[in-house]
């Protein structure tokens, strides 16, 4: 048993989502990005130089298939890193903006030290997912109940 992120369930387990959340564009507060007034559009995003986590983490999934829809790609990130706690301690000391978790920036744009730049018309939702191998249901026991305790922690 495991959690994984993404936009896709994996096809080769079995998994149920216990939480989602979304991704917002934060910049490092008092740069040009993080004054802007009006939203960038789907090809804006498509030419920023980003933080960005690293190929084949779901963060990253989540903007590619989001600018896929509207037949764009992500450019090459200025900065590539392999977890959310070193892009957002990048993007604060005044690296490249990033697409992260609300959840993970918003004591950070609550204090002002990063502001979220409006995005239009990109799905920048996640799903967090427990997968197992076997039946149609979570393993009985722990397991079972370690799932539907962190179905519970969302609600």
């Amino acid at each position: 048993m495991g959690f994984v992120e993404g936009v896709e369930a994996p096809a080769a387990v079995r998994s149920v989502t216990v939480a989602q959340d979304e991704l917002v564009l934060v910049a490092a507060a008092g740069t040009p990005l993080s004054r802007r007034r009006t939203p960038l559009l789907p090809e804006e995003v498509a030419e920023l130089a980003l933080t960005s986590r690293e190929q084949g983490s779901g963060t990253r999934e989540v903007l590619e298939i989001a600018l896929a829809k509207h037949g764009l790609a992500v450019g090459d990130p200025e900065v590539e890193l392999t977890t959310a706690t070193a892009v957002r301690e990048a993007v604060l000391a005044g690296s490249a903006p990033a697409f992260l978790s609300r959840r993970v920036v918003a004591r950070d744009v609550d204090s002002g030290s990063l502001s979220v730049v409006a995005v239009l018309d990109l799905d920048l939702r996640r799903y967090f997912r427990a997968v197992w191998v076997g039946t149609k249901n979570p393993p009985a026991g722990v397991v079972r109940d370690l799932v539907a305790i962190a179905r519970a922690a969302e609600r």
